[in-house]
């Protein structure tokens, strides 16, 4: 409608086109000018985003750095893990003389609370540990992506419910250990 209007105007008033074209050439003569002077001035949201942006990789490479940290600390806890593994047991005559002092001794277990005796403390605590450690859901979704992850997470998918394990895997009891009958 606007420009049936329009050229309605001009086919009716002749000199309203001649000030379109004084107000085009207009338009065209002042708005490079303002164009260049918009660009070279500091737009406030453009350098916030800057500076948030550097903050962002700035903690990005500190958690890769972290990361790789970890990653390295973990391959000497490995190695040392595997070390212990192949040293063999020895078993003191001084540990054997003073078992029958330990059985007024109780300990208290870390998980339930109950007082347990020092000879089958570990093996309790152990068993207790991974029944309240199964009764917890350590699940998502997605799995694991974490660069240079090895095996931090155990990511065993469970199709029943359709998640992935999230538990750390050195300590995960239904997927790090083989079942024993």
């Amino acid at each position: 409608i606007r420009e049936w209007y329009c050229m309605q105007c001009r086919e009716k008033h002749p000199h309203l086109e001649i000030k379109y074209r004084h107000k085009k050439s207009k338009i065209y003569e002042i708005l490079p000018q303002r164009i260049q002077q918009w660009q070279q001035s500091p737009c406030v949201a453009e350098e916030q985003g800057k500076k948030l942006l550097e903050r962002i990789r700035r903690e990005q490479q500190q958690a890769r750095t972290k990361l790789q940290e970890m990653e390295r600390r973990f391959h000497e806890l490995e190695a040392l893990i595997s070390k212990a593994k192949q040293q063999h047991i020895r078993e003191d005559e001084e540990t054997n003389e003073g078992d029958s002092e330990d059985t007024d001794l109780q300990i208290f277990c870390v998980s339930c609370g109950h007082p347990i005796n020092p000879k089958v403390a570990l093996r309790h605590m152990e068993r207790c540990y991974a029944k309240y450690e199964s009764q917890t859901s350590f699940g998502s979704m997605y799995p694991t992506r974490i660069e240079g992850a090895t095996r931090l997470f155990c990511d065993v998918y469970n199709p029943q419910s359709k998640t992935y394990c999230k538990r750390l895997q050195v300590l995960c009891p239904e997927h790090s250990r083989p079942k024993v009958p």
